[in-house]
């Protein structure tokens, strides 16, 4: 039996028992398993890691302030656009569901009339978040009405995320005498590697 260098992750061991059986994979696919496999993936998996006592916080997690401000320059928005009725916040990657709350909460207290018209859609593809924001806007359940991660078909609105793009799994490229290649991730020697394709 080889001696395994790469962490001993459920994610490492799933990445590389796919490298075994197909050869090497994109990066793209690399961040896809480890962010996003629904039974091993960093995002995906019951335990979350991030908020005040986890791996890492965002700015909603610290402090309502964030959202508070925001809903200024939001309610701001559905002014400009004509006040319309319903005015839709999607939020992409909603985490646990603080921005979203700070908002409502905010418009609760100092924008009645844009609270009344304000309806929020999450997207979010991990279920364990999708079930701690339900939880979390609970008292909003009118003004969150679609807990599924769908995002609503044109309407009137803004769209917000926060510390998303840099989850996004990605091709990555290089530039060689050759023309562009692509990097592949490989375990070479126990560890995994990246070789150009």
């Amino acid at each position: 039996m080889s001696m395994r260098t790469y962490p001993a992750t459920p994610a490492a061991e799933r990445i590389a028992s796919e490298i075994a059986r197909d050869g090497p994979i994109t990066f793209r696919r690399f961040m896809e398993i480890a962010l996003y496999d629904p039974e091993v993936g960093y995002y995906t998996r019951a335990f979350t890691g991030h908020g005040p006592s986890g791996d890492y916080v965002t700015s909603p997690e610290l402090h309502p302030a964030f959202g508070a401000l925001l809903c200024v320059q939001i309610e701001e928005m559905w002014r400009l656009l004509g006040e319309p009725a319903p005015f839709w916040l999607v939020e992409g990657g909603p985490g646990s569901g603080a921005f979203a709350a700070n908002v409502l909460a905010s418009a609760e207290v100092s924008f009645p009339r844009f609270r009344d018209a304000l309806q929020v859609a999450l997207v979010e593809r991990s279920p364990a978040l999708r079930a701690r924001q339900q939880e979390r806007l609970d008292r909003w359940r009118d003004h969150v009405p679609n807990p599924e991660p769908r995002t609503p078909s044109p309407r009137v609105g803004c769209v917000f995320a926060n510390e998303l793009l840099d989850a996004f799994p990605i091709h990555r490229v290089v530039i060689t005498a050759g023309g562009p290649r692509e990097l592949y991730v490989t375990v070479e020697s126990g560890r995994f590697a990246e070789i150009a394709g």
